[in-house]
């Protein structure tokens, strides 16, 4: 009797403070599995770009982003400047958090507020119910999930964007809101360069057709200043660039830019293999997202900005180049459409069992293992590369040659040196085009326009190489490369390094 009235008296709390309960669910929910999954293998690819950049913002805090020592236009500097706060901060509470663990901190954190964003901004679309379940299927989704876990600026992104999203739909109530969507759209550019431009866009998409915003000169002089602050952005960045550039670099921004935007172009020829790969990792959610999608009634204001969010994000998805982080803005309208689907089941002894059966197996590993694996299992390449970083700690006038970039090595080898020695470390990369490549190079014009694939047939061609740069006591050369050399080698250098499983070696000149 006593546990019943318990019971009772929890499930007419429950009732009466469902936000409340909602809210601490998607929390529980969204931290818990981002922090199951977290990984502790070494830091790669991306990410060990992103965690040196983070590490030189850490020693030397500069408005401009610098890498290996020299600046960068690749990205903007708010997301580094954000993470960098946070991994200081975690290591204010505890000196001895691993390293791979402290940078993929940031990432989590944002994977969960991003959570906790849609919710709000669900909940003033439609209502509470159709906002808990959005965001649930977003907590749970494999996309989300994989970019909560690497240092990279999606997350925070979106959460901006959310919360930019939110500001303009307040702007309805008071224009002093679209001001301050201004001002996220305008950080929002500072983290994630062009792809601000999707919340003017979805601003406009909000507010088209809409009288009050014609009718009221107030609220629409703050509409059309706050679309104006991305752009804004965009130039004040440029200037700044150019000011504090070293001589012969500021135009690296203009080129970035340039090749921001033409990207979308120039990819965006295979949407329909990217969606079927966008419909494959959220294969448990798509029927659900078709039959919602015949819910939707364009003549709603809510469910038309939907739609129109969806038909936007179709830039994103030919362009992605099968990166998830292309996906992930399209999580939010996707989510949403789904969750009106679920609204649909009249009946409640079937609502619950539905729901539980989806999510558990909309979980990343059950609903698909080998994407999970693609990014969250070690490969001992990578730890090979971490390896070869440690060893060249306090090491100086390091050559590294290899196919592709190495970033990883620049990493571990920076991170544990008191007084690093950034322009002592050259990369060579045989192939511009691969993964990561673009770390070796300084200027962004020579990412995007220079480099040819540079095949080596000789030892000779190896020696070259070295010979050409000065700062040549270490070698760090891949397998490939060190087979080349090998059948020549100069007695100058002697090996002193080779990684766990040979795929890395670095010699030492002897003379």
């Amino acid at each position: 009797m006593v546990l019943s009235r318990r019971i009772g008296s929890i499930a007419e709390f429950c009732r009466k403070n469902r936000n409340v309960v909602f809210i601490s669910v998607l929390f529980l929910v969204s931290f818990i599995i981002r922090f199951c999954y977290l990984p502790s293998f070494p830091i790669y690819g991306d990410e060990a770009a992103y965690a040196e950049i983070i590490d030189e913002f850490i020693r030397s805090p500069t408005i401009i982003p610098h890498f290996l020592g020299h600046s960068i236009s690749w990205k903007p500097p708010l997301g580094f400047v954000t993470y960098s706060a946070v991994i200081t901060g975690l290591y204010a509470i505890n000196p001895n958090i691993p390293v791979e663990i402290a940078y993929r901190i940031p990432p989590l954190i944002f994977g969960v507020l991003s959570t906790l964003s849609l919710y709000f901004l669900v909940r003033k679309l439609y209502d509470e119910e159709t906002a808990f379940l959005s965001s649930l299927i977003f907590a749970t989704t494999a996309i989300s999930v994989v970019l909560s876990e690497t240092i990279l600026l999606d997350q925070l992104m979106l959460f901006l964007l959310i919360c930019g999203i939110m500001l303009f739909i307040d702007g309805r109530k008071d224009p002093k809101y679209l001001y301050y969507a201004g001002l996220v759209g305008g950080l929002l550019f500072l983290t994630k360069s062009i792809m601000a431009f999707m919340l003017p866009a979805l601003a406009i998409a909000y507010y088209v057709g809409d009288k009050e915003i014609r009718n009221n000169p107030a609220m629409r002089k703050a509409f059309l200043v706050s679309l104006l602050a991305v752009p804004l952005a965009m130039v004040f960045y440029a200037i700044v660039f150019f000011a504090l550039s070293p001589s012969g670099r500021g135009g690296d921004i203009t080129v970035s830019y340039v090749y921001d935007f033409l990207r979308a172009y120039v990819y965006n020829t295979s949407l329909f293999s990217h969606t079927a790969e966008f419909i494959k990792l959220t294969a448990v959610w798509s029927i659900l997202f078709f039959s919602g999608l015949l819910t939707m009634k364009i003549s709603n204001r809510e469910d038309r900005f939907v739609f129109i969010w969806l038909i936007l994000m179709l830039v994103l998805l030919g362009a992605g180049q099968f990166y998830p982080w292309y996906y992930l803005p399209i999580l939010p309208p996707f989510a949403m459409v789904c969750a009106k689907s679920l609204m649909q089941i009249k009946r409640k002894k079937f609502f619950v069992p539905v729901v539980m059966i989806l999510l558990i197996f909309s979980l990343p590993y059950f609903a698909n293992k080998a994407f999970m694996d693609t990014f969250l299992s070690p490969m001992q390449v990578n730890s090979e590369r971490a390896q070869v970083g440690m060893f060249l700690r306090e090491k100086n006038d390091v050559l590294s040659i290899t196919q592709r970039g190495v970033p990883e090595i620049v990493f571990y080898k920076f991170h544990g040196e008191k007084q690093p020695d950034y322009p002592g470390f050259k990369m060579v990369v045989l192939n511009p085009f691969e993964i990561c490549s673009y770390t070796a190079y300084e200027y962004f014009a020579d990412i995007v326009f220079g480099g040819t694939v540079q095949n080596l047939t000789s030892s000779e061609d190896v020696k070259s190489i070295i010979a050409n740069n000065s700062r040549n006591e270490y070698v760090v050369m891949d397998a490939g490369v060190y087979n080349v050399y090998s059948s020549s080698p100069w007695q100058d250098y002697s090996l002193v390094f080779n990684s766990s499983e040979g795929s890395y070696v670095v010699l030492h000149k002897v003379t």
